[in-house]
């Protein structure tokens, strides 16, 4: 099922090229935090799809309270990881539209906003704290590579594994 949601608009223009028919994969919305292990974990897969695919704005979303634009520009440097960086309470506005409650998680959006793609990075952990001994696939990568070649993902929703994100009541980008 492929769920239109509200798209944030890139102050850069961006170039589609990954399609699936006439629809354009963009964005990849990604949701971390530097205090959550399995976020850390996925970072080395993260950097080599975002080598991989240049064609794609990685956005990086930290709906963390606690967590301060320097800590995640330090994140992203210690990892590798490029793109804009989104902090709350934008990035828990972005994560209530997009449906978005584990950390990390991921969306792939096409110039609409529809989702073509959400959930796992990679299968890496079954549970929180609970490597997979086998079967580890790279959901975000085999979408990504599907959707290059115009076709719809095998599996366009996955269950993501990690931290829960805590939405705080009282925080808004919105002003009244």
């Amino acid at each position: 099922m492929i769920l239109a949601v509200p798209f944030y608009r890139a102050s850069e223009h961006v170039e589609p090229l990954l399609s699936m028919g006439e629809r354009k994969a963009v964005e990849v919305a990604i949701f971390l935090s530097p205090e959550c292990p399995i976020s850390k974990a996925q970072t080395p897969e993260l950097k080599k799809l975002q080598a991989d695919f240049p064609e794609l704005v990685f956005r990086l979303y930290f709906p963390v309270q606690t967590t301060r634009e320097a800590e995640a520009r330090a994140f992203c440097e210690r990892y590798g990881l490029k793109g804009p960086i989104v902090m709350a309470p934008q990035a828990f506005d972005r994560a209530r539209a997009l449906g978005a409650t584990t950390l990390p998680e991921c969306f792939v959006l096409d110039s609409e906003g529809s989702v073509l793609y959400s959930g796992l990075i990679e299968s890496s952990h079954s549970q929180p704290g609970k490597k997979r001994s086998s079967g580890h696939r790279q959901e975000l990568r085999a979408a990504l590579g599907t959707l290059r070649l115009g076709q719809i993902p095998e599996k366009p929703r996955t269950q993501a594994v990690g931290c829960k994100i805590t939405f705080p009541e009282s925080i808004s980008s919105k002003t009244p």
